[in-house]
């Protein structure tokens, strides 16, 4: 006896009705026989009376209750070619996450409508590669030139792809069309740099400003014949002549430039010789080497550069910075103090002004800072630079030093950051250290900044310092040595 549809209010496969001479015959499926797709199908049935223990080989869902991807109608066979030959089935099966969702007889919120289900990653490949050869095979298909006629007919629809300096010419007494590139630039006179004729036959001639050029020249774009046959060549043809007639109309170079501005001033500088005072020659001199040092790769001040720069350095930092950062190009500060050095003030007092300069432009606030030491190692070595011998070191006597104390103070409230002092050593105690810290927090309570904290790594020299500052032990923190009413943490 043939299974019939187990939902209630389904006809499924039951005898044909004399009322409404509907014809009930279906495919009905057997509920599975793994106990999780059972249970599976039985949450999705809205059938309370229902239980996989009243479940019988007699009962099933018929085919009404399945979305059609459930459902297998036909074989599918695999040829040695690869494409798929589909044979019908006696009888149609369920695939193996079939389950039934679609309930006719009941309100619709019982029924399930599955979204689409997503294609195999092969089949959407193959689709995008169909879909991709379609619109290639139709751009191909459109950009096909067949006659002359149809050359000058359409060209004025698709003008706008041979670019901005191309223009074409045609009339009706002429049996080919003229293409032309102007150019203005190099001269402000309009001419016409390059060109090509489309002849009656397709056929294509080209020409710079002077000559007509072979051709050949354009074999790899439109073949030994030298033959228009696609509207993707025009714009190909036309970039061709452009850069290739570029070469023989080259635009002046930046270098060229910059030696004609040379030469005037060159010029102007021998003819203002007779000035009284000579104040026109040294204003034209300054500018040629300003001039000279906005387009070198690498600065090389003349001595007179060098000596006005440090005048006006000496006169003003301030003015001397916001020259520099704006409008001239002069030496950096440090390289004039270090040319200079073997003539200025003691460097300790120098850089204390340093200091207390940098400070008066801060906010209350952003003077509390947190001093850091800091041991960089360096190559021993004696240099001679400002009129003295520089490397040795400050803790011994006539040695080369082989680390570098730093002491750097950072704002707290702000990202303002700065060298404090530095210091050539070779094996640091700490009785050094101690004494240099406490110079240090002096010169930079001083200059204006208030010390809140010391920090260092923890370098057995470092905490035997700060030991030595919190009296023997150390301590999170101690009355500031130059202020007893505050405290200095570590």
């Amino acid at each position: 006896m043939p299974r019939k549809c187990s939902i209630i209010g389904c006809r499924g496969n039951y005898d044909k009705r004399k009322d409404t001479g509907d014809d009930t015959k279906c495919s009905v499926f057997r509920f599975p026989r793994d106990q999780g797709r059972l249970q599976e199908w039985l949450r999705k049935i809205p059938q309370d009376n229902l239980a996989a223990d009243q479940i019988s080989d007699y009962m099933g869902v018929c085919e009404r209750h399945f979305d059609p991807r459930f459902i297998l109608r036909d074989y599918a066979i695999r040829r040695p070619d690869g494409s798929t030959f589909m044979s019908p089935r006696e009888a149609p099966v369920l695939t193996e996450d079939a389950v039934p969702t679609l309930f006719p007889n009941t309100p619709s919120y019982l029924s399930t409508v599955l979204p689409l289900k997503r294609k195999h990653p092969d089949d959407r490949r193959a689709e995008a590669s169909a879909r991709d050869d379609e619109v290639l095979q139709n751009f191909l298909d459109a950009d096909i030139i067949t006659t002359f006629d149809i050359l000058r007919t359409d060209l004025p629809s698709k003008v706008m792809d041979l670019g901005t300096d191309w223009i074409f010419v045609s009339t009706a007494k002429h049996d080919y069309m003229l293409f032309v590139n102007i150019d203005s630039l190099n001269s402000g006179c309009p001419v016409i740099s390059a060109s090509f004729k489309v002849l009656s036959d397709m056929s294509v001639k080209i020409f710079d400003s002077k000559q007509c050029r072979d051709s050949n020249e354009l074999a790899w774009l439109l073949g030994d014949e030298s033959k228009l046959t696609r509207w993707s060549q025009l714009p190909n043809i036309c970039t061709f002549l452009t850069n290739s007639c570029k070469v023989l109309n080259p635009i002046p170079t930046a270098a060229e430039h910059i030696n004609v501005v040379k030469d005037r001033f060159k010029q102007l500088i021998h003819a203002s010789k007779n000035d009284e005072g000579n104040k026109m020659e040294f204003r034209l001199k300054f500018l040629l080497k300003q001039f000279e040092l906005l387009y070198s790769v690498q600065n090389r001040y003349s001595p007179d550069c060098l000596l006005l720069a440090f005048k006006i350095y000496c006169l003003s930092r301030p003015v001397y910075s916001y020259l520099r950062e704006s409008c001239l190009t002069l030496p950096h500060p440090s390289y004039l103090r270090q040319l200079t050095s073997c003539f200025t003030l003691n460097d300790d007092d120098s850089h204390f002004v340093y200091l207390k300069q940098k400070c008066n432009v801060l906010a209350e606030r952003e003077r509390l800072s947190v001093l850091m030491l800091d041991e960089i190692y360096v190559k021993p070595k004696i240099n001679y630079k400002g009129g003295s011998l520089q490397g040795f070191a400050e803790n011994a006597d006539s040695v080369e030093a082989t680390t570098v104390q730093a002491y750097m103070i950072s704002s707290v409230l702000s990202k303002h950051k700065d060298v404090a002092a530095l210091q050539p050593v070779k094996n640091l105690d700490t009785s050094f250290l101690y004494d240099s810290v406490m110079k240090v927090l002096s010169l930079v309570e001083n200059a204006g900044y208030r010390v809140v904290a010391v920090m260092s790594d923890n370098n057995r020299v470092n905490r035997n310092a700060f030991d030595k500052m919190s009296g023997g032990t150390m301590q999170p923190s101690i009355p500031h040595p130059c202020d007893p009413q505050r405290r200095l943490f570590f």
